[in-house]
């Protein structure tokens, strides 16, 4: 199920579907709906994930199942688990800039500066360091065959906690996500086996005075930051609806299987999650 790196398996890529033609189920379409999405139905709703070597054009294409994921947008399933009042108060170390983003990628396929650092919680500490990365592919799990990237299992091995919520949130992160930059957007992708729940600056109009509370179904993929608009949002922003002050717009926090804010959680605020990463974009001058 994606937990080991597997080959690509390619097929012949066929047309793309036309009108006078009908509508034929391409073939990766296909292999999705039959190994993990039955009500999967167009190609436009699957994002290839960065683990696929395959180029994606009308020659071939590769049909893994596990190199694929569902795409999920705000306006559309899974829907918003709540609105809450925004988060102002920053956690420790979050970045915050309004400059513009100037890092490119080199020759070795990884940005010249880093571009995000994650910072792991539990409740409202701070567990181990920050891991801070220049690959814009980045793995964050617990337990994985062959893991590359961030291993929380290693961090919560360094504190002792007797929280009985954060024990058993622990065990549920798994293979915990995939979080890839591309161009000017940043994705998370979802290898768990329990929902996230995920909320960020761009994922709300610029002058919502509440931010949304996603939550992220296991094999769904999520546009989770876009950096043009998190400087068009900052053009637009009404100072009047800042009344408590400053908005950390770089920083996005992703919940393991426990969501916050909604009137029927008793979860108030990000800080009463068991098990919660806070990543910061790193904005260059």
């Amino acid at each position: 199920k994606g937990a080991e790196e597997a080959p690509c398996i390619v097929l012949p890529g066929g047309d793309e579907p036309r009108p006078d033609r009908g509508y034929p189920v391409q073939p990766h379409v296909r292999f999705c709906q039959l190994w993990r999405w039955s009500d999967l139905r167009l190609p436009q709703e699957l994002k290839k994930l960065p683990v696929c070597q395959t180029p994606h054009n009308n020659v071939i294409i590769c049909v893994n199942p596990y190199h694929w994921s569902y795409l999920s947008k705000p306006d559309s399933p899974p829907p918003p688990y709540s609105r809450h009042p925004q988060e102002l108060s920053k956690s420790e170390d979050s970045a915050f800039s309004e400059s513009r983003l100037t890092s490119q990628l080199s020759g070795s396929g990884e940005y010249s500066k880093p571009w995000c650092k994650v910072a792991y919680w539990e409740l409202n500490v701070r567990v181990g360091r920050q891991f801070q990365t220049s690959n814009p592919t980045l793995n964050v799990f617990a337990d994985l065959p062959h893991g590359d990237g961030m291993c929380l299992e290693t961090l919560a091995s360094s504190r002792i906690t007797e929280n009985a919520s954060v024990l058993q949130t622990r065990t549920k992160i798994g293979q915990g996500i995939t979080m890839f930059k591309e161009d000017q957007k940043v994705w998370v992708y979802s290898w768990s086996e329990y929902p996230l729940f995920v909320n960020s600056p761009t994922l709300d109009p610029p002058n919502s005075e509440k931010l949304t509370v996603y939550k992220l179904l296991p094999g769904y993929c999520i546009n989770i930051f876009d950096y043009e608009l998190s400087k068009l949002n900052q053009r637009l922003r009404d100072s009047s609806t800042l009344k408590n002050g400053p908005i950390d717009e770089y920083a996005v926090r992703i919940s393991f299987a426990k969501g916050w804010g909604s009137s029927k959680s008793s979860r108030r605020c990000i800080t009463c999650c068991p098990c919660w990463l806070e990543v910061m974009f790193l904005v260059h001058r």
